[in-house]
């Protein structure tokens, strides 16, 4: 890799429904550390994501050609499970290689175990779509959770008596009420709260 030139592929495992589906962008069904990769798949491409700062909320991108619309049954299903894309590379050093594993590789074939390999993406799949073109037809993308996604969601928390008895069931309110919120603001007057203290 420090010469800059290489080349190589994708495996992504996808678990969908406890269904695990396995792709490759090999031209050939793959065995990675006994596991098969099909590379019988209309994947039309992965998109990683564009990094221009440490808070971007670009996604990861993972498409399909499909106009037959065979992944519609699986759609909304997808949404929540779990996906990892992991990065091989071919043996371009120009002579055999042995691998991590201790198995010679040969020239131009790819390095097939998981220790070789780079996890460029493990997360969730967060939205499914079908985008329908005249150029590219019918394409079904996924996209994964950004792993800054969650970097401008609100969560308001009230530090009113009334939001901390909703958070309490009602039986535990009734045998010891919470009182962490009694004193928070009378009148707006300061007022010196000893949390934790008796």
């Amino acid at each position: 890799m420090g010469t800059g030139v290489y080349s190589g592929f994708f495996l992504i495992d996808m678990n969908v429904r406890n269904t695990l589906l396995r792709y490759t962008t090999l031209p050939f069904d793959a065995v990675v550390s006994g596991v098969t990769y099909s590379a019988d798949n209309s994947l039309a491409g992965v998109d990683p994501p564009k990094l221009s700062s440490n808070t971007d909320r670009e996604a990861f991108k993972i498409k399909f050609a499909d106009p037959l619309l065979t992944y519609s049954g699986l759609a909304d299903e997808m949404i929540g499970s779990r996906v990892t894309v992991r990065g091989g590379f071919y043996n371009t050093s120009g002579s055999p290689i042995i691998d991590s594993t201790g198995t010679q590789v040969l020239q131009n074939d790819p390095i097939l175990n998981y220790t070789d390999c780079i996890v460029l993406y493990k997360g969730f799949i967060d939205i499914v779509r079908y985008t329908i073109s005249e150029e590219d037809g019918a394409i079904f993308e996924i996209e994964c959770a950004s792993p800054m996604a969650s970097l401008d969601a609100l969560n308001s928390f009230y530090t009113t008596q009334n939001s901390i008895r909703q958070r309490i069931p009602a039986a535990q309110w009734s045998s010891a009420p919470d009182t962490c919120f009694d004193n928070v603001a009378l009148g707006g007057k300061s007022q010196e709260v000893l949390w934790g203290k008796i």
